[in-house]
């Protein structure tokens, strides 16, 4: 690779720089020097023109030092403070280095408008993508020892994936050994009553086992006892914290309060946590035992019922996989008419929630990374709009 340092310093020369303030810029300039030098290569020039040709556009006819030459102070020591180490002459140069970006921008209104809109809209795209993956990819799910959440799916040989009858549920969890628990629900809608103005809520029917299979507490109360999830059972009710904040002004007293919700009176039994999330926008959650006794008792149904499993430690999830298939077998045997030819998926309940846009994202996140090296290798038109003639 050309010494590219040496051929700049030597331009350099006749400027006297503080050996400081002359190393930064000879590193700079061969950062972009080298980014030119491999350009110019890559379009078939041969090393010989690429180095002259990179000279020559970085320094040639006097333009690198009649134009620092303006900027930079001539013969004058950095400055030394007592006690202060280094850092005299590093806050020197940081000053130098502003007042010089204030006399460029001054130079230049109309280049310095389109350059701040082109850095705003570049460190907001990049700041955007990194955000959304790093939330959506990077970031674990916000519950105990995510790696171990598993949803559980039937198949047939229709589909790949499908919601699960509430009975095979119940033998599933029964049955089981891999799991630690296991959690069922269902998303539905709720009018909810008798408190103000008439409101349609969003919720979930939720087993009784479901919080703690994801290992949440509530923010206040408790979650759903057994016996609350139960058919004939009266009807309780889990609050998130935003609906019990922002509806019913987070009452402090709310836990007994009895809610109306589709002409049922539900006992508030807790408050979910303010970073609790599930299903997006979910304001309450009720026992799955008062969801409709028909749909759950029938292994012909299939009514929109995910089920969530934790794996214990130690055991794999081919280990569980191969566990759960064996249990449809068995049930397959048992009830031929619902269950012939139905089997039973696992997949890592992180993966499920983002395998339809991880492609994309990260599609993205390379598209923008690719802009950035491109961006860095033009950084040297940049510099040549900024020190150029002026008119």
């Amino acid at each position: 690779m050309p010494d590219w340092k040496e051929a700049i310093r030597q331009q350099l020369a006749g400027l006297k720089l503080a050996p400081t303030r002359e190393a930064e810029i000879a590193e700079e300039l061969a950062q972009h020097a080298e980014d030119r030098y491999r350009e110019l290569q890559n379009g078939g020039a041969t090393e010989a023109e690429a180095r002259r040709i990179a000279l020559e556009e970085l320094g040639g006819h006097e333009l690198l030092a009649r134009e620092l030459r303006s900027v930079e102070r001539l013969n004058v020591a950095e400055p030394i403070v007592v006690g202060a180490g280094n850092n005299g002459g590093i806050l020197a140069s940081v000053w130098q280095d502003v007042r010089y970006g204030f006399r460029t921008l001054r130079k230049n209104p109309g280049f310095t408008a389109v350059a701040m809109l082109a850095l705003a809209l570049g460190i907001g795209a990049n700041t955007a993508i990194f955000s959304v993956v790093n939330g959506v990819l990077l970031r674990p799910l916000a519950y105990p020892d995510p790696g171990r959440l598993m949803l559980i799916y039937e198949t047939t040989s229709d589909f790949s994936q499908m919601s699960v009858a509430y009975p095979n549920f119940l033998d599933w969890r029964r049955e089981s050994r891999s799991f630690s628990d296991m959690g069922a629900t269902r998303s539905d809608d709720f009018n909810f009553t008798g408190n103000g103005e008439p409101e349609h809520l969003a919720g979930e029917y939720a087993s009784a086992s479901l919080f703690p299979t994801l290992g949440v507490r509530p923010f206040m109360g408790r979650n759903f006892l057994p016996q609350e999830d139960r058919q004939g059972a009266a009807c309780a009710v889990m609050l998130s914290y935003g609906f019990w904040r922002g509806r019913l002004g987070a009452d402090p007293n709310i836990l007994g309060n009895v809610l109306t919700l589709n002409a049922m009176s539900c006992a508030v039994t807790g408050v979910l946590p303010p970073d609790f999330r599930f299903r997006e926008g979910a304001q309450v959650y009720i026992p799955i035992e008062q969801y409709s006794a028909i749909q759950l008792r029938s292994r012909e149904n299939h009514p929109g019922i995910s089920v969530i499993g934790r794996l214990k430690p130690g055991i794999t999830m081919e280990a569980a996989q191969a566990e759960i298939a064996s249990i449809c077998g068995v049930l397959a045997r048992q009830y031929p008419k619902s269950n012939a030819g139905h089997g039973g998926k696992l997949a890592r309940m992180k993966d499920d929630m983002v395998g339809g846009i991880q492609s994309t994202l990260m599609l993205l996140a390379g598209g923008r990374f690719r802009a950035d090296h491109r961006l860095r290798q033009r950084r040297q038109f940049v510099i040549g709009a900024l020190h150029g003639p002026q008119a």
